[in-house]
């Protein structure tokens, strides 16, 4: 909901003019939670961020009418399959090169030391917080379609079982994509497919990671051989 900068004295009373579907939800007696004024400088704006704690709806595995499994990774944040093997892949090209930005500049700023670059050092986390937000929003809005059943990988103790090189053994390429592994939440996307799932009418699963991408959907084949050129291609 925007607001528009007008001087007052003490208490005013504006409209509330917000997403139609949480109109609904407001009208319908959803309880209100905490509320948070943010200035976006780009349009020079004031936002009014409220949030709505909304109860889940009980979902019916009978109208469950697709299937379909995400990997996550570097290359691409993820990559969705389902049962009639239509994929999409989310590059994380640009991604990367956004990260690499934001370390560049973090790095410029922790060598100057002065209290102005610690000041923006703190904006500079936050803004690359909300960034990686807004993007595993935009991914888990794609994947989370109604009435399907999507599997996850279990990401239990993911970095403990990813073997990497590290410290002065690793190159700097491998460094960087320690970093950026390190940096982006894959738990977060996660929980952003599993709660927009649930409003959709929709049920997830999370499955054993271990060889599901060497595997043929169809005969159920392992084999290394399946993933050709670095990983890119699968052949049955």
């Amino acid at each position: 909901m925007p607001l528009a900068l007008i001087p007052f004295d003490g208490r005013i009373v504006v409209p509330y003019d917000g997403y139609n579907k949480h109109i609904d939800l407001i009208k319908n007696g959803v309880k209100i939670g905490a509320g948070k004024i943010v200035y976006q400088r780009s349009s020079k704006i004031y936002y009014l961020m409220v949030s709505l704690e909304v109860e889940l709806p009980d979902i019916d595995p009978n109208r469950i009418t697709r299937v379909s499994g995400v990997d996550v990774g570097q290359r691409y944040l993820s990559v969705e399959t389902d049962l009639t093997n239509e994929c999409k892949f989310y590059s994380g090209k640009a991604v990367r090169h956004k990260a690499n930005c934001y370390h560049k500049a973090r790095q410029s700023l922790q060598r100057q030391g002065t209290r102005s670059a610690k000041r923006r050092l703190i904006a500079l986390s936050g803004r690359e917080r909300r960034f990686i937000a807004d993007v595993n929003h935009q991914i888990s809005k794609q994947i989370a379609k109604p009435n399907s059943l999507i599997g996850l990988e279990d990401l239990t103790r993911i970095r403990e079982r990813i073997k990497s090189k590290t410290g002065k053994k690793a190159s700097k390429k491998q460094r960087q994509a320690n970093r950026n592994k390190a940096k982006w939440s894959f738990a977060e996307l996660h929980s952003y497919i599993d709660y927009k799932a649930s409003l959709n009418g929709s049920l997830v699963t999370k499955v054993s990671a271990h060889y599901t991408s060497q595997s043929c959907v169809k005969c159920g084949h392992t084999s290394r051989a399946n993933r050709p050129n670095k990983g890119l291609l699968f052949r049955m």
